[in-house]
């Protein structure tokens, strides 16, 4: 089966074809790693938490970024969060409630004492 055959048959029920229109197919794994590269460095340029969620997106996207916990990329000051602020002390247990600045994301995280 062709490969123009095969989208056709998708046409109706794949999410990445909208409308059932072949030309609107996306390739999104397989966009240039330049333009990755691009993209990540954007999003290292607000905070290492939008980073890791382009990573955790795609297997080949993360493939072909740099992974913040290899070799000395923990040295690296663009893989550590910037502008967080916490909110409280304590939690539940030893969990803590931070704030992006920029972002307004929210994550609780375990901190030991």
């Amino acid at each position: 089966m062709s490969k123009r055959r095969k989208r056709s048959n998708l046409a109706g029920r794949h999410p990445l074809l909208q409308r059932g229109r072949e030309d609107e197919w996306r390739d999104w794994p397989n966009l240039p790693t330049a333009l990755v590269d691009d993209i990540a460095d954007r999003l290292l340029s607000h905070d290492v938490a939008e980073y890791i969620r382009l990573r955790a997106a795609c297997k080949e996207w993360r493939r072909c970024t740099a992974d913040p916990r290899e070799g000395r990329n923990h040295l690296d000051p663009r893989f550590r969060p910037r502008r967080w602020i916490m909110l409280s002390n304590r939690t539940d247990g030893d969990g803590r409630r931070f704030l992006n600045l920029s972002t307004g994301a929210s994550a609780r995280v375990d901190l030991p004492e």
